[in-house]
């Protein structure tokens, strides 16, 4: 996983990039293949904004939160990228769940054939 720290018209010091670093690699347990992370600081006037970019195979979360400490809002961003993790993997696995549900049973229908 390449995670990318970068600020706009602000200094990264080390402390904030180990911080958002370490929340980054927490969410190895929902995503598997995570290929490139792009975390984005910037400051407007007394707001801190953090905004993430996951790129996990063909798959793209975002998520951009503010507030009045930059650590707070590293937090907020990676719990939003959760959530959608968390929404999608459910999605996915809804959809699989109805497609077998859906799909008619072969063996029933050809024994029912041969009864007849």
């Amino acid at each position: 996983m390449k995670i990318t720290i970068t600020g706009r018209h602000l200094e990264v010091t080390p402390a904030l990039r180990s911080w958002a670093e370490e929340r980054i690699w927490r969410l190895q347990r929902y995503l598997s293949r995570v290929e490139d992370v792009e975390v984005t600081l910037w400051v407007e006037r007394f707001w801190h904004v953090a905004e993430v970019f996951v790129r996990e195979g063909p798959f793209f979360f975002q998520a951009v939160a503010r507030s009045r400490e930059m650590y707070n809002s590293i937090d907020r961003a990676v719990d939003k990228i959760k959530l959608q993790v968390k929404s999608h993997q459910g999605r996915l696995h809804h959809h699989r769940t109805e497609f077998h549900r859906r799909r008619p049973n072969r063996l029933n229908s050809q024994e029912e054939d041969v009864a007849r």
